[in-house]
C-alpha cells in the first residue's frame, strides 16, 4: 500500500511538473509573440522615422547614412522600374485583348456577310429552280396537250377510216342485194315463161284431143 501512495503521490507531483511546463511554455510562447510583435512594431518606427529623415534631407552628406540612402534609392528605383514593367505588361495585355476582340469582330462580320451572301445566293438558286420546274411544267403540259391532239387526230382519222369502210360494205352489200334480186327476177320470169310454155302444150294437146 505504501508503495502505491509514494507511487500515487510520485505520478501526482510528475503531473503538477508536466502541467507547470506546459503553463510555462504556454506563457512563454505567448511572451516570445509578444515580444515579435512589438520588435515589428519598433522596426515599422525605424522604417518610419527612416523615410521621414530621408523626405527630409534628400542630399544629406552624412557618411553613415548616405550607404543607407544609396540603397533605399536604388531599392525605390527598382520598385518604379517593376512597377514600370508591370504597368507596361498590364498595358500589352489590354493591348492583346482588344486586338484579339477587334479580330473576333471582325471575324464575326466576315462570317456574317458570308452567311448572308451564302443566304442570298441560296435563294436566287431556290428561284431559279422554282422557274426552271415551272418551265418544265408546262413544257410537259403542252408536249401532253399536243400527244392529246395527236391521239385525238388519229382516233378521227380511224373513225373516218372505219366509215368509210363502213359505207364501202354498205355499198357492196346494196350491189349484192341488187343482184340477188335481179337474179330472183330473172328466175321467176324464167319460171313464168316454163309454166306459160307448158299450160300452152297442154292446151293444145287438150284441143287435139
Amino acid at each position: 500500500m505504501a508503495f502505491f501512495d509514494e507511487l500515487g503521490d510520485s505520478l501526482g507531483r510528475l503531473g503538477k511538473t508536466v502541467a507547470g511546463r506546459a503553463k510555462n511554455a504556454a506563457e512563454t510562447g505567448n511572451l516570445k509573440i509578444q515580444i515579435a510583435n512589438a520588435q515589428k512594431e519598433v522596426t515599422k518606427a525605424y522604417t518610419e522615422l527612416g523615410k521621414k529623415f530621408a523626405e527630409l534631407n534628400p542630399d544629406t552628406a552624412d557618411e553613415a547614412l548616405k550607404p543607407l540612402l544609396d540603397i533605399v534609392n536604388a531599392a525605390e528605383a527598382k520598385v518604379a522600374e517593376l512597377q514600370q514593367g508591370i504597368e507596361d505588361s498590364r498595358k500589352a495585355m489590354e493591348d492583346a485583348e482588344a486586338k484579339l476582340a477587334e479580330e473576333a469582330a471582325a471575324a464575326k462580320a466576315a462570317a456574317e456577310q458570308e452567311a448572308a451572301e451564302k443566304e442570298s445566293e441560296a435563294k436566287s438558286l431556290y428561284e431559279q429552280a422554282k422557274e426552271k420546274a415551272k418551265e418544265n411544267l408546262e413544257a410537259a403540259q403542252e408536249a401532253a396537250d399536243e400527244a392529246v391532239d395527236a391521239a385525238a387526230e388519229e382516233a378521227a382519222d380511224a373513225v373516218e377510216e372505219v366509215a368509210d369502210a363502213a359505207k364501202e360494205c354498205t355499198q357492196c352489200a346494196e350491189e349484192a342485194v341488187e343482184e340477188c334480186v335481179e337474179e330472183a327476177q330473172e328466175c321467176v320470169e324464167e319460171a313464168a315463161c316454163d309454166c306459160v310454155e307448158e299450160a300452152a302444150q297442154d292446151a293444145e294437146e287438150h284441143a287435139e284431143a
